[in-house]
């Protein structure tokens, strides 16, 4: 097998704004994601939000699956970062995100038929998940 070093000068460096406490304290966002009628998908841009000052950063996303019977796609950061999360039907868990300013997400439901609750949240949160049910 054949290996090759990656050649320093040819990579970007972005910011990562993660693990600190925002000036605005801790904040909380709660999103209700209704995937029961012809809706699959949600897409999310916090930039009006943000620029309101209301919020000034994502880092930790609850998902709330507990009375889900099929999965959840989550995409952080669409086409910049394309960070994605994959809840599981029957689980909650905080899952921590490396999100862009202003914040975008893509809710993805793998079936219709369910109704999610999610938690954009501002400060760290250790990332864990369980199952509900």
């Amino acid at each position: 097998m054949s290996t090759s070093p990656v050649n320093p000068g040819g990579l970007n460096f972005s910011p990562v704004i993660n693990q600190e406490v925002p000036d605005e304290g801790p904040k909380a966002v709660p999103i209700i994601l209704d995937f029961s009628g012809a809706i699959i998908e949600y897409d999310l841009n916090l930039l009006f939000q943000q620029q309101q000052t209301l919020i000034s950063m994502v880092q930790t996303v609850f998902i709330d699956m507990t009375g889900a019977t099929h999965d959840l796609k989550v995409v952080v950061g669409q086409g910049i970062l394309n960070q994605t999360i994959y809840a599981k039907a029957k689980t909650s868990g905080y899952y921590q995100v490396l999100c862009p300013n202003p914040p975008q997400m893509q809710f993805i439901a793998t079936a219709l038929g369910d109704i999610v609750k999610v938690f954009l949240i501002n400060v760290p949160i250790a990332g864990s998940v369980w199952a509900t049910a």
